[in-house]
């Protein structure tokens, strides 16, 4: 039996890496820049005195805490149930 396609990977497949996923100590720093970030956000919001401040303040803040959940997403192993 000369199976060919067994013998030599294919091309276009590569080989998976964790590009993809942050380090401990990067994650650490963008989870301390990004809980900066979302406490700046309230307190531009806390402070506004025009309308586009303080929506310029939420909409910060809103995307200060969904980044910190996607980071700590990324951090946390795959198929783990450890919260």
């Amino acid at each position: 039996m000369n199976d060919i396609s067994q013998a030599r990977p294919n091309a276009m497949t590569k080989p998976h890496t964790d590009a993809g996923r942050p380090s401990s100590g990067s994650g650490w720093v963008m989870i301390v820049v990004l809980g900066v970030l979302g406490l700046l956000g309230i307190y531009v919001t806390a402070h506004a005195v025009d309308l586009a401040f303080q929506l310029f303040g939420v909409c910060l803040a809103g995307f200060a805490i969904l980044m910190l959940f996607r980071v700590i997403a990324l951090l946390l192993p795959a198929g783990s149930s450890e919260i």
